[in-house]
């Protein structure tokens, strides 16, 4: 620490910052469903319990978050493949009254993309340029989740790889390493 002509302390903040964000590439999944459940805030233990009962062995979940507003109710989405998507929802519907206010409701296909890079965790301006770059060029983001390593972005089936494409020129994209076939000849 430096001691300032006022006695008082200032402190040294470095911050990690690149030219164009760097992500280790983009990971999508194409043609799955968004269950999205509404219910009172109070009821989120019921719901956890609904969920947590799923009794289907192949039942994977790619992304589960929970959002919840000023008010006393709770959105609860859920990405399943589709193929699972009527059992799930059923079975949750099953568990949850569905009294006042509660609903469950099913969106039909939708694509996540997914990345994650070095530094996300050191940096701030990640999420922006990802939403921002999307934003610019009109693609509609259905839901998005940000950890503090990964973003995750789902919107509407079929805009994967425009998605990819969109992102890839604000994000510095790792180029494939092409192999080469080593011939006998050169192996000395």
């Amino acid at each position: 620490m430096v001691k300032s002509s006022q006695n008082k302390s200032l402190e040294t903040i470095a911050v990690y910052w690149e030219h164009r964000v760097k992500t280790y590439g983009f990971q999508t999944l194409e043609e799955l469903s968004l269950i999205e459940v509404t219910l009172p805030l109070i009821r989120i233990a019921d719901l956890g319990l609904a969920v947590q009962k799923i009794d289907l062995p192949e039942a994977g979940f790619h992304l589960t978050l929970i959002e919840q507003s000023g008010g006393h109710m709770c959105w609860f989405y859920l990405l399943t493949a589709q193929e699972l998507e009527h059992a799930i929802s059923r079975h949750i519907t099953e568990l949850i009254s569905q009294g006042a206010g509660e609903s469950v409701s099913l969106k039909s296909p939708v694509d996540l993309i997914f990345f994650q890079g070095p530094h996300y965790g050191d940096r701030y301006g990640i999420a922006e340029a990802a939403f921002g770059a999307l934003k610019t060029c009109g693609m509609p983001i259905l839901l998005a989740a940000c950890s503090q390593s990964c973003i995750y972005i789902v919107i509407p089936c079929g805009k994967a790889k425009e998605t990819a494409s969109l992102l890839a020129q604000v994000f510095e994209v790792p180029k494939k390493i092409r192999s080469r076939k080593v011939s006998s000849k050169s192996k000395r």
